[in-house]
């Protein structure tokens, strides 16, 4: 799949960034509605923490924490860093 190849080599250069501090990094794309779906994948492969981005908009906690970030901090089956995205 051609998107999900181009996802993929989008993240690469943060994954390897990551790995060159020690960590071990596994990137993968999922179909479905995001704050189901990746909590769904993080237990199926027994995930031991899930790094995602997050541009938050409005009110307090939007703001700190993008909606969709916050369902899948709210679902996740193992601890999770959120970044906030540069604008």
């Amino acid at each position: 799949d051609p998107i999900k190849d181009d996802l993929l080599e989008r993240m690469a250069p943060n994954a390897k960034a990551l790995e060159e501090e020690g960590f071990t990094v596994e990137c993968h794309v999922v179909d479905g509605e995001a704050a189901d779906a990746i909590p769904a994948f993080a237990e199926k492969v027994e995930a031991q923490a899930i790094v995602l981005s997050t541009q938050g908009h409005s009110a307090v906690v939007n703001a700190l924490l993008g909606r969709t970030a916050q369902r899948i901090v709210q679902k996740a089956p193992c601890p999770t860093l959120t970044v906030r995205a540069r604008v």
